[in-house]
């Protein structure tokens, strides 16, 4: 299975999804589009849009009317699917596959577990679409239990993505605040 999952996405230059990302029972819920591209990405919600050129974030939170701007840093306590679909052969075991539909498409649903103890997340499970190895879902479970899950739709590996995608202009009126 970590070779579908490698084949397909270190092929990609790109990806493109529509995601929706909740939060343990009950817990917050965001949906929106995204697009990755080696360390950079961008995340577009209905009230917020993250961009990243690999160097600086820029976070444009509409409500607020603000602009936080940041040099772009490696957490291990933030998820990242950029990472994740990078290095997760590095980290993680994958100790169980099994035969399940998602979505009305037969995929094939793993847990992974990571090859370390002082890891930050402590169990992923994923669904990978059969007919193509696209990541349909993804559930991570962080060490004090809290569970979120990813669901991709419209996956388009290798879409056109422009220089532009991966700046932050700010809008005109919006305050913003400097971290670097």
């Amino acid at each position: 299975m970590a070779r579908r999952i490698k084949t397909t996405y270190n092929g990609a230059r790109a990806l493109k999804a529509d995601f929706v990302q909740e939060a343990a029972a009950g817990g917050a819920s965001m949906q929106g589009v995204l697009t990755l591209q080696g360390a950079k990405y961008r995340i577009e919600t209905s009230e917020q849009t993250i961009v990243s050129d690999g160097k600086t974030v820029w976070v444009h939170n509409r409500p607020d009317e603000q602009l936080i701007v940041n040099n772009a840093v490696e957490d291990e306590t933030t998820f990242s699917l950029n990472d994740f679909l990078r290095t997760f052969d590095r980290k993680y075991t994958i100790s169980k596959v099994e035969t399940a539909a998602f979505e009305g498409a037969p995929h094939l649903k793993a847990r992974l577990l990571p090859k370390r103890k002082d890891n930050y997340y402590k169990e992923i499970v994923l669904w990978l679409r059969a007919r193509d190895n696209v990541i349909s879902k993804l559930e991570v479970v962080d060490v004090q239990d809290y569970r979120m899950s990813f669901r991709l739709r419209n996956v388009q590996l290798n879409p056109k993505v422009g220089k532009a995608t991966f700046t932050f202009l700010a809008p005109r009126g919006v305050e913003v605040v400097d971290l670097r």
